[in-house]
């Protein structure tokens, strides 16, 4: 497992910034981070971050040391076969081997990096309806970022 230890300024909000910059600028496509009400793009291609459940363990007596564990769901939505092949490749060697920029609140960058965890899922979403063509081109990304906060660091 790798993880960044840092200061406590690490927050949810900013990894998914981070994200979305790194993306963005990795594929050259719009990237949306999902919330309630938003409507999906009708223009393809286009990649949807979410950032679902994640947990917070201690690592340390006292709680003095925490270490928390985020989770995203990256959905890569694609208009034909060959493009989301070609999109697929660049993420996925990516994800594995870079090193991603990170982000503080205020949206600018630091000298921090990221690194996702081992263990990233990659799986191609099936159409449940084969009328859907769009269904066909999609692939779902699962992935983890581990950070250490201190209790006596900012």
């Amino acid at each position: 497992m790798r993880w960044l230890r840092v200061s406590n300024q690490i927050t949810s909000l900013s990894l998914e910034y981070s994200l979305k910059e790194y993306l963005s600028s990795l594929t050259g496509i719009d990237v949306e981070i999902l919330y309630s009400g938003i409507e999906s793009p009708t223009n393809l291609p286009y990649i949807r971050l979410r950032n679902v459940p994640s947990f917070h363990n201690s690592i340390s007596k006292n709680k003095e040391t925490i270490e928390a564990v985020y989770n995203f769901e990256v959905i890569l939505f694609a208009e034909t076969r060959y493009e989301l092949g070609e999109l697929r490749n660049i993420i996925t060697k990516s994800l594995i081997f870079d090193e991603i920029p990170y982000y503080n609140s205020d949206g600018e960058e630091t000298n921090y990096k990221l690194i996702i965890n081992d263990g990233i899922t990659e799986s191609p979403v099936f159409p449940s309806n084969i009328e859907n063509e769009t269904s066909y081109h999609q692939v779902t990304y699962d992935f983890s970022i581990t950070v250490t906060y201190h209790k006596n660091k900012n």
